[in-house]
């Protein structure tokens, strides 16, 4: 029953997908699109084999707890079915009868780690607990499910960047949909393929307000800041200011957009660091350094077998700037051949390789960017470097880095697109041909010769 779950939605989703007019983009070709999607279910089915089969303990693995304890809340479905409507949508659901009824009967959703302002684990819960309507319990309907959802959003995404790199758009679709690290986390029941929903909605979204207002992108706007802000609130924080920044200096003509990016971003960071903390009492780097606390914790009392730091932070300016060149190492580089050998991190360790290449050739062979790519560039750049050092500083399990920077890694990936001139590339593999040809005619005639 649950291959053919599995199969018929995942066939749903691709009709969808090639009749619906959101997935209409110029130059991409349907069959390309769906081809993509079902390399995301075949990825996200590929999770679940590692985490059934590889990494056995159930109730530690993120794909597989949430997934079980939104089995409570949909069973009530049968017997109080407002029950299940008010946990469903976190209406008056704090009481004590609902703790005691449901609540206590998962083991995620109090955690006794939890730093977060939102919960992100109720999130999860509840998306699996509405999915159990159409997957009747079977774990891989949710994971088709959550593919079409990241799908959408990376899509969206991919819409974004090429309204305003069109020329690049070959390496924007490989950024967004064939990056291993994106596809593998990306593609299981896990907060990534909502964080990619959310993300590639307000982005896309967010362009069409500023171009034209309406109800729908306002709606569409609302809901995926939302759903930021219950699943990795640093994320909205970070890619707020970025999208005004973006729409503001296209209608300025700075010469110099990575300082206005730099200067803009630096003052709007430290507003909203001062305004939460004064109208919202909310502390951002107690935030953080509880956060990193409860990873140290949570690592000694299970065995990850990949923490790489115990140096605690401190809720100051100081503590978090000594522990940045280590934060930079280890999202920037790690995992590295002959230090994290692993099998699981295999993948991550060729994926950081290729990245390493891609830089090497973006300084190589760097192209000319128009204004609209230098926008594009500078907003990519600064999410990645956001996202790579709040991961880098708050996370000491190299495990929880892969799986965390991957939401970022589209944007690395649309900036090397964007920033390597391909047409260099070529004409240097030619004449590169050229020249190995004629040394090796050189040595046959030598050869033949004497």
């Amino acid at each position: 029953m649950e291959i053919f779950l599995t199969v018929m939605y995942t066939i749903l989703f691709l009709i969808i997908i090639r009749n619906h007019s959101f997935f209409r983009i110029e130059g991409i070709r349907s069959e390309a699109l769906r081809f993509a999607f079902l390399l995301k279910v075949a990825f996200g089915i590929l999770l679940y084999l590692v985490y059934t089969y590889y990494y056995t303990d159930r109730a530690t693995a993120d794909i597989f707890k949430y997934f079980d304890d939104s089995k409570v809340m949909a069973n009530a479905i049968f017997t109080k079915p407002l029950d299940y409507i008010q946990m469903l949508l976190g209406i008056h659901n704090d009481s004590s009868y609902f703790s005691t009824n449901y609540y206590e009967h998962m083991n995620n959703w109090f955690r006794i780690y939890d730093s977060n302002i939102f919960s992100d684990s109720h999130l999860i819960i509840r998306f699996n607990a509405f999915v159990m309507l159409f997957s009747f319990g079977y774990y891989n309907v949710h994971t088709v499910f959550i593919c079409f959802l990241s799908f959408i959003g990376l899509t969206a995404l991919m819409k974004f960047f090429i309204a305003h790199a069109p020329k690049c758009k070959f390496g924007i679709f490989v950024s967004l949909f064939y990056i291993p690290s994106v596809l593998f986390w990306g593609s299981g029941v896990l907060k990534e393929g909502l964080i990619f929903f959310a993300l590639g909605l307000f982005l896309h979204y967010s362009n069409n307000f500023f171009e034209r207002f309406n109800f729908w992108n306002s709606l569409v706007i609302f809901g995926s800041i939302l759903l930021l802000l219950y699943t990795k609130i640093y994320i909205f924080l970070l890619i707020f200011p970025l999208v005004i920044i973006f729409k503001s200096l296209k209608q300025y003509s700075k010469n110099n957009i990575g300082i206005a990016f730099f200067t803009v971003l630096f003052f709007t960071s430290l507003v909203s660091y001062i305004s939460l903390k004064i109208l919202a009492n909310i502390d951002i780097l107690a935030v953080l350094a509880n956060k990193q606390h409860d990873f140290i914790a949570l690592a000694n009392s299970q065995p990850t077998g990949s923490l790489i730091s115990n140096n605690q932070l401190t809720p100051d300016w100081l503590s978090f700037i000594q522990q940045l060149p280590m934060a930079i190492v280890n999202t920037f580089f790690r995992p590295i051949i002959g230090l994290d050998n692993s099998p699981m991190m295999i993948p991550a360790i060729i994926e950081n390789i290729c990245f390493i290449i891609l830089l090497g050739f973006s300084f190589a062979f760097p192209a000319k960017l128009n204004r609209s790519q230098k926008m594009v560039f500078h907003l990519s750049l600064w999410f990645v470097i956001g996202v790579f050092l709040l991961t880098g500083i708050t996370t000491p399990i190299l495990g929880a880095i892969v799986r965390y920077k991957s939401i970022a890694l589209p944007f690395l990936g649309v900036m090397f697109s964007l920033i390597i001139d391909k047409k260099r590339i070529y004409n240097f593999s030619k004449k590169a041909t050229r020249f190995g040809l004629n040394i090796e005619k050189k040595i046959i005639y030598k050869s033949v010769i004497h």
